[in-house]
């Protein structure tokens, strides 16, 4: 039930990209606290990695909290969150997976492209 729930937020809130061309990071972004924490707790647990968490000041005053992470951790995060996901976001997924190059042996690889097929 998190997941699914993670999943809409992630929709909704969430930036699933590939920075520099090479590296996959998911990042949510939201002015509520309580929301972006549950969330990074369902995201750790997923990815195995404590997630990079920042929060600044929008010129309204109000606070935005972020939680992003990149990598394979990102990577767990969007294989168990895609069969939720609309299909625009399905579609991103798949590409980021797609064009990942991994640091990792080629049956691990192997194994998490069988995940998206």
């Amino acid at each position: 039930m998190q997941i699914m729930w993670l999943a809409g937020l992630l929709e909704g809130e969430g930036s699933f990209c590939l920075s520099k061309r090479t590296t996959p990071y998911v990042s949510l972004a939201m002015t509520d606290r309580d929301v972006v924490s549950k969330a990074a707790k369902i995201m750790d647990k997923i990815g195995g990695r404590s997630l990079n968490r920042h929060q600044h000041k929008l010129p309204s005053g109000k606070m935005v909290y972020q939680v992003q992470t990149t990598g394979m951790p990102a990577i767990k995060i969007m294989l168990r969150v895609q069969q939720y996901m609309g299909q625009r976001r399905t579609r991103t997924i798949r590409r980021i997976v797609s064009r990942w190059k991994p640091k990792i042996i080629p049956a691990v690889l192997a194994y998490h492209q069988s995940l998206i097929k």
